[in-house]
């Protein structure tokens, strides 16, 4: 049986769609969705995963736009990146 932390995050695009573009989304309300750790999500912003947050009372905060645009535009990327490798291979294969 799946667990809430082995589901796919569909329902955190979902909860994210909902809101408001400019509603506030701190590091304790991903790591709660997301099922980890407030430090797993400082990682995931090193890495790229997640865009850089901005401090607000001492506290980091993403807007719910920023977070799905930052996600949105990765996902473009990474669909780009496949088809370029795709093409690139055709034309390997037509080649020999």
């Amino acid at each position: 049986m799946e667990t809430d932390k082995q589901r796919p995050d569909t329902s955190l695009i979902e909860e994210l769609g909902a809101m408001l573009p400019g509603a506030l989304i701190s590091e304790a309300w991903l790591a709660e969705r997301f099922g980890r750790c407030v430090i797993s999500i400082k990682r995931a912003v090193v890495r790229g995963e997640l865009p850089a947050p901005a401090a607000l009372l001492g506290e980091n905060r993403w807007t719910a736009g920023a977070i799905l645009r930052h996600i949105e535009k990765r996902i473009e990327q990474e669909t780009q990146a496949l088809s370029a490798e795709r093409a690139g291979v055709q034309q390997r294969v037509k080649a020999s």
